[in-house]
């Protein structure tokens, strides 16, 4: 991988009753969302790609598959829902093996 974006996706950031809307950049070294509500300002959350311990697909309310969670080795849990989950799993199987 490059530093440029190997995967690009709209995406919520999810905390199992509110969401964040925004964008899902993965670069060679990091994974960032990027907020929508906050375009013109500095603030990103990055998760560095060393730091994920695991990835595990996530069913929303139950019914459909559309999101991952993503633990770090701080135990912190983000979840994203997204189009194409599988795909950014599969992009960040390499990271947490």
């Amino acid at each position: 991988m490059t530093n440029e974006s190997v995967f690009f996706q709209p995406a919520f950031l999810w905390d199992g009753t509110k969401r964040l809307a925004g964008n899902l950049e993965l670069k060679s070294d990091v994974l960032i969302f990027h907020f929508d509500n906050f375009r013109d300002s500095n603030i990103d959350l990055r998760i560095l790609l060393e730091r994920i311990v695991e990835v595990k697909l996530y069913k929303l309310y139950d019914l459909v598959i559309n999101g991952l969670e993503i633990y770090d080795n701080e135990g912190r849990k983000n979840i994203f829902i997204l189009n194409d989950p599988k795909k950014l799993k599969e992009y960040l199987r390499p990271v947490h093996k």
